[in-house]
């Protein structure tokens, strides 16, 4: 880096580099959505990945979301339920949390569903689909054949 592009990135941009800026960014959107979000984490994904209710997802300090990452906290698939009057008469509807731990790295593509709860140390394999709770310390990887490995 010459002279010049030290001295703007100092004078400009208080020392940060554009990526750490735009992290920054994204993270204060993210909480500014509603999302509960710790310090430190950083969004690779585009922040449409928190969906439609971002107030719903947790997510603890220094965690990494490749591109592709998604939070589903509903299940529009209860609509066909819903009108097959499979309740009786009601109509239902599946929302719920997603709760993520400290130090949680999830990959390219991942999804994670409604009424997740992921522990502190966890890594998520890139298209992994985690419909279950992952305990601290973890591996979640899908194998192709849709069965996880967690451990």
């Amino acid at each position: 880096m010459g002279i010049f592009g030290f001295l703007k990135r100092t004078i400009f941009t208080g020392g940060k580099s554009r990526q750490q800026i735009s992290w920054a960014n994204k993270l204060a959107k993210a909480r500014k959505m509603g999302a509960k979000v710790g310090d430190e984490t950083r969004f690779n994904c585009d922040l449409s990945a928190l969906g439609t209710e971002p107030y719903l997802i947790e997510i603890g300090k220094n965690c990494l979301f490749a591109g592709g990452v998604r939070f589903i906290t509903h299940d529009g698939g209860v609509k066909v339920l819903n009108s097959l009057d499979y309740f009786n008469g009601k109509k239902m509807d599946r929302i719920a949390t997603i709760k993520i731990g400290n130090n949680v790295y999830a990959g390219f593509d991942a999804l994670i569903m409604q009424g997740v709860t992921i522990g502190d140390n966890v890594i998520i394999g890139a298209r992994a689909v985690v419909t279950h709770d992952v305990p601290s310390n973890s591996v979640v990887a899908d194998s192709g054949k849709g069965d996880k490995d967690a451990g």
